[in-house]
This record gives C-alpha cells, structure tokens and sequence, in this order.
C-alpha cells in the first residue's frame, strides 16, 4: 500500500511542480523567482525539483508553452476557417485576441516579457519563438489571402490586439468604477465595425493621385 502510494505521489509530481511553477512564476515574475521557491511551493527538496528541470529556464519555458496551449485548439480553428472574407477574418482575429486576453495568466505571462525582456535574451527569444510565433503570426495568415496590404493588416492587428490588451490590463488594476476605458466585451463588438467602415474609406492602395 505504502509502495503504491509513493508511485501515484511521482507520477503526480510533474503536474505539482509544472502548478506550484505557474503560480510562482506568474505571481514574482521571472528574475525574482528560484527553482528553490518552486520547489517549495510544490512540496518537495532542491534535489527532486532538478531531476525535472535542470534549470529555471527550462521551467519557465514549459509554464509559457502550458499557458499557450489552452489557446491553440482555437488557433487551429480559425486559421481553417481562413478565407478571403475580411469581414469574417477581422471577427475571428478580434474573438481569438478577446480570448487570450481574458486569459489572466496570459496577460500575466505577457506583463513579465514586456516588463522584464529588455536585458534578458532568453525572455526575449521565447517571446518570440512561443509568442509571436504561435499566437501572432497565424493571426496575420488569416489576412493573406485578402486584397488588403501588409502594412494595413499589421495595422488592423496592432490596433485590436493593443485595444484588448490596454483594456485587460486596466480591468487588472482599476476598479470597474474607476476605469474609463471601453470594456472588453464593447470593444468586441465596436471594433469589427469601426475597423471596417474606416477600410471602406480609405483609398485603394492603386489609386493615384
């Protein structure tokens, strides 16, 4: 009995440690955690936490990979959906970005990259290998098969992923009271429109002057 115990307690201990790390990771930030806090966290000794991670970044990369993948399914979905419909193609970006940014340990994961990347190649490599790769990049496949330019389209993304993002993190610190920012949900539902009427009036990129 006893032995089957310490076996369901191991094979348990990987998903302990990866929440315990979650927690720590999301809560301290990146430079003022330890696989030591972590280790503590989840309950266990320095020398059990090494014999999963070998270091803190190694750690820290699976917590962002973890956080993303709730996301991918989503992801998958709407790059299969991708067609020449802008108008379908801005909604599918603005509901996937609505959903990432409700995601608070999301928004969390992307506060340490923006406060703490600045003097920290590894952040600033997995940001953009795990980040931009995986959440930003396919958000701009979905407009490469409309007639619109790349730069409008880095704008329209640029526009609705700062909108929601400004709009969480203040939702984050502000009271509801206190915020005077559009909410989340108003922004869902005015952005498509405002972002289409304003490409209805803007000029054809052939058109000369």
């Amino acid at each position: 009995m006893a032995e089957s115990k310490r076996v369901r307690r191991k094979d348990a201990r990987p998903g302990e440690i990866l929440e315990a790390a979650v927690d720590i990771f999301l809560n301290n930030g990146f430079n003022q955690t330890t696989l030591l806090d972590v280790a503590q966290k989840a309950g266990i000794s320095r020398s059990t936490i090494y014999l999963y991670y070998k270091t803190k970044e190694d750690l820290f990369l699976q917590v962002v990979r973890t956080t993303i993948h709730k996301h991918s399914a989503q992801i998958q979905k709407i790059n299969a959906q991708s067609n020449e419909d802008l108008r379908q193609n801005i909604h599918n970006i603005v509901e996937l970005v609505f959903t990432t940014t409700g995601d608070q340990n999301y928004l969390r994961l992307l506060l340490i990259f923006i406060t703490e990347s600045a003097n920290n190649p590894f952040l600033q490599q997995i940001f953009f290998t795990e980040i931009v790769s995986k959440i930003t990049n396919p958000a701009k496949e979905l407009f490469k098969s409309t007639k619109e330019t790349k730069e409008i389209c880095d704008v329209i993304l640029a526009m609705i992923a700062g909108s929601f993002f400004i709009s969480s993190l203040s939702t984050m610190i502000l009271t509801e009271k206190g915020n005077f920012l559009p909410s989340r949900q108003t922004l869902k539902e005015m952005l498509p429109k405002l972002i289409l009427n304003s490409l209805s009036k803007a000029p054809s990129p052939d058109a000369k002057e």
